[in-house]
């Protein structure tokens, strides 16, 4: 069974259209962005395209890449204190060139942590650890809704019992008990809270990343296998229990050796051309998905749905006192 999380971020975004409309006062979210890196530029245009589209009013405040932290903090602190802003949102990851780069972990932790709604301040993360959290991450609350998914279509023969309860602005109430997951990836922003919010309900953990030397060993034991490492392909069809859910939310780029006509640049074949890249995964999805039970693809699977995940958080921080 493939997830299609395109429709069901579809699905999930109309009904917050629906919820947005019946507001008095509309949510705002405001996304910081560091410097002109393409795909940092690319996601926060998605993401304020997607909340328009919803009802949400969003707005992108541009700084240069040589933005010292005093800057950064001092633009968060005057956000903080703005009560038409219902959400703050930092685009990561930083230019390595940039005087933040390095100091990311002040620079969310400045984020009032009811503002916070990709949920990666120190308190926020305090919260989730403690069984508690405010919102979940955004991609976390992404793999909870592709898992509940899972869960809740088809047979995966896993043997195990479970229930299943996803309200849009309430907390997930899956009960995970007796299931082992193993997640890859150790990640402030997907790893970690992946697996704080795995122990929350009810499931064993382990954990692993591309260097662990036994992984394919400790992946066979999964019954939801997690991967955030982006490492193309690293997850293979041998590593994975039969029937189990996997769900990658690794995201890397691969030639695919044909010329891209569209550009002329330094990355060149024969024709004096680049070669046009397509997304790939953290799992081998064609030989995997013969063997899962479910699985995420990539692109099309947690990804859309991180963004849905996202607004839906905005929203809950503006019914907040």
């Amino acid at each position: 069974m493939i997830i299609d999380g395109k429709a069901i971020a579809a699905k999930r975004l109309e009904e917050l259209r629906l919820k947005v409309e019946g507001l008095r006062i509309k949510p705002k979210l405001v996304a910081i962005l560091v410097g002109e890196d393409p795909a940092s530029v690319m996601y926060v245009n998605m993401k304020k395209k997607r909340a328009e589209e919803v009802g949400i009013v969003s707005e992108i405040v541009e700084l240069p890449s040589k933005v010292s932290v005093t800057k950064a903090t001092q633009l968060i602190n005057r956000l903080n204190a703005d009560q038409v802003v219902t959400g703050i949102l930092v685009q990561l990851p930083f230019p390595k060139d940039s005087p933040v780069f390095g100091h990311e972990r002040e620079i969310l932790d400045a984020i009032d942590p009811v503002k916070d709604v990709d949920s990666l301040t120190s308190v926020n993360m305090g919260l989730l650890a403690l069984g508690q959290p405010r919102y979940y991450p955004a991609t976390v609350k992404a793999v909870l809704v592709v898992l509940e998914e899972a869960l809740n279509m088809g047979d995966l023969k896993l043997n195990k019992n479970h229930a299943v309860v996803y309200d849009l602005f309430g907390k997930s109430r899956t009960v995970l008990g007796g299931f082992r997951a193993v997640v890859v990836g150790r990640s402030e922003i997907v790893g970690k809270p992946a697996v704080m919010a795995l122990i929350n309900l009810g499931a064993t953990v382990t954990v692993g990343n591309s260097r662990t030397t036994d992984l394919a060993e400790i992946a066979r034991e999964a019954d939801i296998l997690i991967s955030a490492t982006g490492v193309a392909h690293l997850v293979k069809a041998d590593m994975v229990k039969k029937g189990a859910i996997v769900i990658d939310v690794g995201i890397d780029r691969q030639s695919t050796g044909l010329p891209d006509y569209r550009t002329t640049d330094k990355n060149r074949v024969g024709g004096g051309r680049s070669t046009v890249d397509r997304v790939v995964g953290d799992v081998d999805f064609e030989s995997v998905s013969k063997v899962a039970g479910a699985i995420s693809p990539v692109p099309g699977g947690v990804g859309p749905l991180t963004v849905s995940s996202l607004l839906e958080n905005v929203v809950l921080a503006g019914r907040r006192d």
